[in-house]
């Protein structure tokens, strides 16, 4: 029941891992799946209610340091840092390569937040490697990461090149990780004068329909932020956006980014599947 379960999330059909949910046992590892469902539908009440009466620290098995690493948006970056080195030492233990390079993934996404690109950047070359030498499609992820912290650094070469091979490491079944990476190359090429204004709005447009009848909400949410905002929408109320913004006190996947006089949103990568 818990393979079905991932299974679902994995290709975000969250009605049916919902369903799956009811039918099973209240374990650490449905408490796993629940909260994955509720991250990636944007129910974050929800989702720290879930943390907070079933968190374990230290962690105890698997499941409980997945929960630590999972839940990192939930917390501000200190406490997201402490949660993540509590699940760090439990893989150590276990001796896992590939949970040791998603613990470094999302330790990077924190040191983004916080504004430290040189921490960042260590650990995400750190995840990266780390998933090399296991061979896993999951390295998008730290490629993504990396290729916005380079961003941030006005390297816009380089977040391009490390986007386009995300691009090719990220599996087929992930549709919407691709239209991540897709609208962040349409960001880069526009902020290197690569491509103009009119090209990177039609391109973010196009990339709307791939989303349709999928509950994933802040996907849809910053690329239409970013559409209005190129736009100049006088009737966008950018405010809708602006309170998620990562900071130094706030753990988000939305990343600002200047651009002229506006400002831009990503989308950064979190490992939080399973």
């Amino acid at each position: 029941m818990c393979i079905n379960t991932s299974f679902f999330i994995q290709l975000y059909k969250y009605e049916e891992a919902e369903r799956v949910f009811k039918e099973m046992s209240n374990d650490k590892w449905t408490i796993v799946y629940m909260l994955n469902a509720l991250l990636a539908q944007e129910e974050n009440e929800k989702a720290r209610e879930l943390v907070d009466k079933n968190i374990s620290l230290p962690p105890k098995s698997e499941a409980d340091a997945i929960i630590l690493r999972n839940s990192i948006t939930l917390f501000p970056p200190e406490d997201a840092l402490k949660n993540l080195e509590n699940a760090n030492d439990f893989f150590h233990q276990t001796g896992s390569t590939f949970r040791l390079a998603t613990i470094d993934t999302n330790k990077g996404l924190v040191f983004l937040c916080q504004g430290e690109l040189e921490d960042a950047s260590r650990v995400l070359h750190r995840a990266l490697n780390r998933m090399k030498s296991i061979g896993s499609r999951e390295i998008f992820q730290s490629q993504f990461n990396l290729a916005i912290k380079f961003a941030l650094s006005n390297d816009f070469d380089k977040a391009i090149g490390l986007l386009e091979d995300a691009s090719h490491s990220v599996p087929a079944a992930l549709l919407l990780d691709k239209v991540k990476i897709e609208m962040s190359i349409s960001i880069f090429k526009l902020m290197s004068s690569k491509i103009n204004t009119s090209e990177a709005i039609d391109h973010m447009r196009k990339l709307l329909p791939h989303i349709r009848g999928i509950k994933m909400p802040y996907l849809r949410k910053v690329i239409e932020h970013n559409i209005d905002t190129l736009s100049h929408n006088e009737n966008y109320n950018t405010k809708n956006i602006e309170m998620f913004f990562a900071n130094e006190g706030n753990t988000s996947l939305y990343m600002p980014i200047k651009y002229r006089d506006m400002t831009l949103v990503l989308l950064s990568s979190v490992h939080w599947r399973y």
